[in-house]
């Protein structure tokens, strides 16, 4: 009889093959027999192993082989990814590209790909031994951008602590202590909550007073004064997946002005989830948080896309912009997150998830 836990991991295997024979297509698309990957994210998504090194995925089979070094030879060893061969990196009078170029010319792979994640000197090096090596541009993040049913949940359930978090921070927040004491509050709460689980995506954005003004703020030794508005932008991660929540607090009453601010983006917002739905472009959800900004008298204040993908990373595929030409497709996941900026000032931000459903959208 085979074990829950022994299905589970069949289960795992089966969507790591699957992935992998997902790219393989790709590869053949493109006319290419193989690709190398080095981004530590994408290594992941293929194989559920969270390494350094480099992946080789070959087309037809979607086999996969990864190089690393001698730092994880015993988990390779005890059957960390058994769908995975690999090669231990240990004779270091060789270079690591030299090591690796040996196997695949052992392996008579002719046309080769590598993504673009890779440092323009690693794709110096390799170059030196596949003078015809072409680059691959979001290999694996096209492919990434369409999330399965347990990355879903994952997200969801990131989304979920996310939540959390900010309702527990929302009834803390006090006048005259720190920005960086409402970060550190965060931090102490998710760690405290989910110690085995979860851990801060990114680090804690809080923004008060006229530093509402700077889009990405990291927290400083400000005391927050009653009757200012406090922007707080927080990630939880979970196996790997992440969560981007942001939203506007106070202490006390803030004034009409900032409350029209705050109003204005929040209405942005609602207009642009609206026009989430499979098959339209990704554009036209930027173009509706802006056109009613802009309508409002704020258009110069707004001053990023309106969006991002979120996943095993916190800013991915798909760009929602202006100038994106993505069409949404069942399965995307991404933030909605307009803006007003007013240098001197202050300002708001006000952002969540979105799941691209096959009927509209989920906000997660």
């Amino acid at each position: 009889m085979i074990s829950q836990a022994g299905k589970r991991k069949g289960k795992l295997i089966m969507e790591f093959v699957s992935r992998r024979r997902k790219l393989a297509k790709s590869l053949k698309r493109k006319k290419f027999d193989c690709i190398l990957i080095g981004k530590k994210e994408n290594i992941f998504y293929l194989t559920g192993l969270d390494i350094d090194g480099v992946l080789l995925s070959v087309s037809d089979t979607g086999v996969a082989t990864i190089f690393s070094g001698p730092l994880y030879k015993l988990e390779l060893s005890l059957g960390a990814a058994p769908d995975i061969s690999y090669r231990i990196y240990e004779n270091t009078k060789i270079p690591f590209f030299e090591f690796v170029s040996g196997y695949l010319k052992k392996e008579n792979l002719k046309r080769k790909a590598i993504e673009d994640s890779f440092s323009f000197y690693s794709v110096l090096k390799f170059k030196k031994y596949f003078p015809h090596l072409k680059s691959m541009h979001h290999a694996v993040e096209n492919i990434r951008e369409i999330k399965e049913t347990p990355e879903i949940h994952l997200i969801k359930k990131a989304a979920r602590m996310g939540h959390r978090t900010l309702k527990y921070i929302r009834l803390k927040l006090k006048a005259k202590e720190t920005e960086e004491d409402i970060a550190q509050k965060i931090e102490k709460f998710v760690l405290g909550h989910w110690p085995s689980k979860a851990s801060l995506g990114f680090k804690t954005l809080v923004t008060s007073g006229p530093r509402l003004a700077m889009p990405h703020g990291f927290p400083t030794s400000r005391r927050i004064k009653k009757g200012e508005g406090v922007l707080v932008d927080l990630g939880v991660k979970i196996f790997g997946y992440n969560s981007d929540l942001t939203r506007m607090l106070s202490v006390g009453r803030i004034s009409n002005n900032n409350k029209k601010i705050v109003r204005i983006v929040h209405d942005a917002q609602r207009f642009a989830i609206e026009k989430v739905r499979p098959g339209i472009k990704a554009r036209v959800i930027d173009k509706a948080a802006r056109d009613f900004i802009s309508k409002k008298g704020y258009a110069k204040f707004f001053i990023h896309s309106v969006g991002h993908g979120v996943g095993l990373e916190v800013h991915e595929r798909p760009v929602i912009s202006a100038g994106s030409k993505e069409i949404l497709k069942t399965g995307m996941i991404f933030t909605i997150e307009p803006a007003i900026y007013i240098p001197g000032e202050g300002g708001a931000r006000i952002e969540d998830m979105v799941l691209v459903t096959e009927k509209g959208f989920l906000v997660l």
